[in-house]
C-alpha cells in the first residue's frame, strides 16, 4: 500500500515538472471532443432516467439504486469535463485548447 502510495507522489511530481502542449487541431484532441461529447449524451439520459426512476418508484431498494444511478451520472459529468482543467492545472501548460 506505501509502494502505491509512493508511485503515484512520484507520477504526480514528474507531472508538475512536465511541459506539455498539445494544440486544438490534433487528433488526439478531436477523440477527446468526441469522448466529451458522446460521455456527456449519456450522462445526461442517465442522469435524467435515474431521476425519472426516483420519482416514479415507492420501494427503498429501487429509490437507492435510482440515486446511484443519478449520483454516478452527474459525477462521470463532472470527471468529463472537468479533466482538461486538472491536466493543466497538473503540467501548468495548454493541452486542447483549455
Amino acid at each position: 500500500m506505501k509502494m502505491k502510495g509512493l508511485m503515484v507522489a512520484l507520477l504526480l511530481a514528474s507531472l508538475s515538472f512536465a511541459e506539455l502542449t498539445i494544440d486544438s487541431d490534433q487528433p488526439l484532441c478531436k477523440l477527446y471532443g468526441i469522448i466529451q461529447t458522446l460521455g456527456t449524451v449519456v450522462g445526461v439520459v442517465g442522469g435524467a432516467y435515474g431521476g425519472f426512476m426516483m420519482t416514479t418508484t415507492h420501494e427503498t431498494s429501487e429509490r437507492n439504486n435510482a440515486k446511484n444511478m443519478l449520483a454516478g451520472a452527474i459525477v462521470g459529468i463532472v470527471i468529463i469535463w472537468m479533466a482538461p482543467v486538472i491536466v493543466n492545472a497538473l503540467v501548468d501548460s495548454s493541452v486542447c485548447g483549455w
